[in-house]
């Protein structure tokens, strides 16, 4: 007797969203490996390339707190709003405590470019859970682009990293 699963449909958007998340953290990786390779100052990092006897020195290294002006991620992909009113259901964004600058972000939609949220400041080791949006969409799935913005101790923004993030508003 095969045991089928009561909700494939839900299976399969379990699945999808696992693969997005492992696949935008594997991305994240990469660009950071590549930035970190081709900004440090110290030479012998920079000229280095990775093999089997240096692997795990590099891996090492990876490892440790991020360095100032690089931003370590961490967050949920798909954030799921009951309507475009209300507070999110599942979204979450943190400043990790391994980064060394606060942060803010703007989230914007991929298809209009139009801002739909703004953050206040995220000290470093802080999150944010209750997300609501600025703008408020009609019922139906948006690809946005959230933005990090990382700042100095005036505020003054060094950097920014983009990732892709998916709303979900049901109502």
């Amino acid at each position: 007797m095969q045991h089928h699963s009561k909700n494939p449909a839900a299976e399969q958007k379990k699945k999808k969203r696992l693969f997005i998340i492992i696949l935008i953290l594997l991305l994240l990786i990469a660009i950071g490996l590549v930035v970190f390779f081709l900004t440090r100052k110290d030479e012998d990092v920079r000229d280095t390339v990775v093999t089997e006897e240096n692997v795990e020195k590099i891996k090492q290294q990876l490892q440790e707190p991020v360095e100032d002006g690089y931003y370590k991620t961490k967050m949920s992909v798909d954030w799921t709003f009951k309507d475009g009113k209300s507070v999110s259901s599942d979204a979450y964004v943190a400043n990790s405590k391994d980064n060394t600058r606060k942060v803010y972000f703007d989230v914007n939609r991929s298809d209009t470019n139009e801002l739909v949220y703004s953050s206040p400041y995220l000290p470093v080791g802080t999150e944010l859970k209750e997300i609501k949006l600025d703008k408020d969409l009609p019922a139906g799935d948006y690809e946005c682009i959230l933005t990090y913005h990382l700042v100095d101790d005036d505020d003054e923004e060094l950097t920014t990293v983009s990732v892709t993030v998916n709303l979900h508003i049901l109502n």
